[in-house]
């Protein structure tokens, strides 16, 4: 009597995995184990063994059409999507690892996870990557897809794209379904095309400079602003950037020289008379990096002059890269067209938070009041209305706030001071200590991620 392989199979399968990770298992053994969770009571050695002999490889099941799929007998969508998490795992983990690395220093990884992401596909697909001055990836499209040998390129799109997110360079890239990596006289044309495209935009250079700022002054740029002038803008002998150090105002300066290490920029005439933002103080939790560079990057935009990161019994990072942080304010500011720098200052315990007396602390939380217009009642709430612009954040905060707040004229005196807390919100204790100094005030009824409030 044949004894029955399924009986015990997948417990000898898992044996295998933990004894040598893995390594040991035939290709359609790995690919029973993935489909292991769409087949609950079901022997997947079949299927898998037809997934193989169809595509002939693991890697041509893992790019495979949802359609093929579909097409093949006794596949389901829920063996579909169990393939497709795969896919995505691969390419994700690509993805990491580059991300937060300057990609102009890192082509393995980058070409690793283009193969990944698109090598095998089998149409044509046209993926751009965008980076910031600093050549970190920002945002990355499929600018669109072909068929089989042909792609559409779209230069004014990319073009359109990159200015909107602030991009300063760009990698273009596609994949070849024939297998060809050859580049074809289209491929190399549209390049070209592109390339002109983007050094004709007439892009506004403004730099951050330390230095006073004084007509006919001439400054040495540092290295670094100085690749960012000619590798990354490509910019010229007599071109135009603007310069400001948050004390003396806007200035033009002309690029009078290009040496190879310090570009010279001699200062022509002050365009704009230093302005400074109202006081607006952001106390916030610290959270994961890619979350607080956006807080530093959108806090910077709305005006913010200092930033204090705060630690609480629910904040699970604990360090702040203090001068990463800085830096991150300046691009904003530089591309934001803000003329003063926000202050960034290392993160403090939060129950040790000063009680200050030119301050007017509020601290967002669920329990607070809600924010409303003047003269407004406090069910009509103001998202998604629009506001005059005329209106400063004291003109509204003023008449929303009535309790525990000075009168209008000391509030006018004194600078406003907004803490948001972290995930987990604020611990009772640290409510308690808020309620000496702080009014509440609720940001609605949802409960807002510390990124999005």
């Amino acid at each position: 009597m044949t004894e029955d392989y399924t009986k015990g199979h997948r417990r000898r399968l898992r044996g295998k995995i933990i004894l040598d990770s893995g390594q040991s298992l035939l290709d359609y053994e790995v690919l029973e184990c993935i489909l292991y969770s769409a087949y609950s009571r079901v022997d997947v050695k079949p299927i898998a063994k037809k997934l193989m002999n169809y595509f002939g490889s693991l890697n041509k099941v893992f790019n495979a059409e949802l359609e093929v799929l579909r097409s093949i007998d006794g596949v389901n969508d829920a063996a579909i999507s169990a393939i497709f998490c795969v896919k995505q795992a691969f390419v994700r983990s690509a993805r990491e690892e580059m991300k937060d690395l300057p990609i102009i220093n890192n082509w393995g990884k980058l070409l690793d996870y283009l193969r990944v992401s698109i090598g095998n596909i089998n149409k044509e697909n046209f993926r751009v990557i965008y980076m910031n001055k600093r050549y970190r990836l920002i945002a990355e499209d499929i600018q669109n897809v072909g068929t089989i040998d042909q792609t559409p390129l779209y230069v004014r799109e990319i073009i359109k794209r990159a200015l909107v997110i602030g991009s300063t360079s760009i990698v273009i890239s596609h994949n070849h379904p024939s297998g060809d990596a050859q580049p074809s006289n289209s491929d190399i044309t549209l390049t070209r095309q592109l390339a002109e495209a983007c050094q004709s935009t007439d892009i506004e250079v403004r730099l951050y400079v330390k230095e006073a700022l004084l007509q006919d002054v001439i400054l040495a740029l540092n290295l670094q602003q100085s690749h960012y002038i000619q590798n990354v803008m490509r910019l010229k002998k007599h071109d135009n950037v603007f310069l400001f150090n948050g004390k003396d105002g806007e200035w033009l300066g002309e690029i009078i020289d290009v040496p190879c290490k310090s570009v010279k920029i001699k200062i022509k005439n002050c365009i704009e008379q230093q302005q400074y933002e109202e006081n607006l103080y952001l106390y916030c939790a610290v959270v994961k990096s890619t979350a607080l560079s956006n807080i530093i990057r959108q806090a910077t935009e709305m005006g913010v002059t200092c930033i204090q990161f705060i630690l609480t019994k629910h904040t699970v990072i604990r360090d702040v890269n203090l001068e990463r942080a800085k830096l991150q304010a300046i691009e904003a500011a530089e591309q934001c067209g803000r003329m003063d720098i926000p202050e960034v200052l290392s993160p403090i315990n939060f129950c040790n938070l000063p009680d200050s007396q030119d301050k007017n602390f509020i601290l967002c939380d669920k329990t607070g009041k809600m924010l409303k217009e003047p003269n407004r009642p406090l069910s009509k709430p103001i998202y998604g209305e629009r506001r005059s612009a005329s209106k400063a954040p004291q003109d509204v905060l003023e008449e929303s706030l009535t309790t525990k707040l000075p009168s209008e004229i000391e509030f006018r005196k004194r600078s406003i001071a907004l803490i948001i807390g972290p995930e987990g919100g604020f611990s009772d204790d640290e409510l308690d200590f808020a309620n000496k100094f702080c009014q509440k005030l609720s940001l609605g009824k949802r409960i807002l991620r510390v990124d999005t409030a």
